[in-house]
């Protein structure tokens, strides 16, 4: 069973009580599959003068007559499909009356109404009626949120070991360069005690080789960086 299925079934089940809502609801089915009546003014007055719950048991009508919903696992999407782009247009307007934004496009020219946001199919669901189904696609979003921030931390953190690595690298490549030139002892001591550190730990962060020496993790950094420059003015090794 889809999941428009599902959620078509739930709403189904719901009984409503008073003539007035009963009404609603099934003026709602009618409206989303009657060919008979295509010119504009189509929505009975009585639905745009009710009260919110009597535009949602119409709504939930015309959900169950020509709406579908596409499981919030795959991609979040709403659509509503009467028979005519003048409905269409009445439903447009009058469901961004109740708070919730929708759009309106043509497919194999069938004029249909469709919305792409989560949180406003989740208040159309809530509207409705179909509460728990609401509350489904807010817990996908929350998932597929959390999902995304950790494969974000993850990439960021894989693109700081690099970084890491390659900065380590280019100070053992400048520390060797010096080494074969004029040797470390050249160096004046607190260069050469980074230099002998970072040749120690070569997989070590700045501020693992900063806690290493008992220094600020700026100190290590200006000292690497006048390694690097002794190491320009030697150039390559001949």
């Amino acid at each position: 069973m889809s999941f428009s299925q599902k959620i078509k079934t739930e709403l189904q089940k719901l009984r409503e009580t008073g003539k007035e809502y009963k009404n609603a609801l099934s003026y709602g089915i009618s409206y989303g599959v009657d060919k008979t009546d295509l010119a504009d003014g189509l929505i009975d007055e009585k639905i745009y003068s009710g009260d919110e719950e009597i535009a949602g048991l119409f709504l939930r009508g015309v959900f169950i007559s020509c709406g579908t919903i596409t499981d919030p696992n795959k991609e979040y999407h709403l659509e509503l499909i009467p028979p005519s782009a003048g409905k269409c247009t009445e439903l447009l307007e009058f469901i961004s009356e109740h708070g919730i934004t929708m759009r309106k496009s043509l497919r194999k020219k069938q004029t249909f109404i469709y919305c792409k946001d989560s949180e406003q199919i989740a208040d159309f669901l809530t509207l409705i009626g179909a509460m728990r189904y609401s509350m489904e696609i807010m817990n996908v979003k929350i998932i597929k949120e959390l999902r995304n921030n950790v494969n974000r931390a993850v990439n960021c953190e894989a693109a700081n070991i690099g970084k890491t690595a390659h900065a380590a690298m280019k100070q053992l490549e400048d520390i060797e360069r010096i080494h074969r030139v004029k040797g470390l002892n050249s160096l004046p001591e607190e260069l050469r005690e980074v230099a002998q550190a970072r040749r120690a730990h070569a997989d070590f962060s700045l501020k693992e080789l900063a806690d290493k020496l008992n220094i600020s993790k700026s100190g290590i950094n200006h000292r690497l960086k006048r390694i690097s420059a002794i190491a320009a003015e030697l150039g390559e090794e001949k």
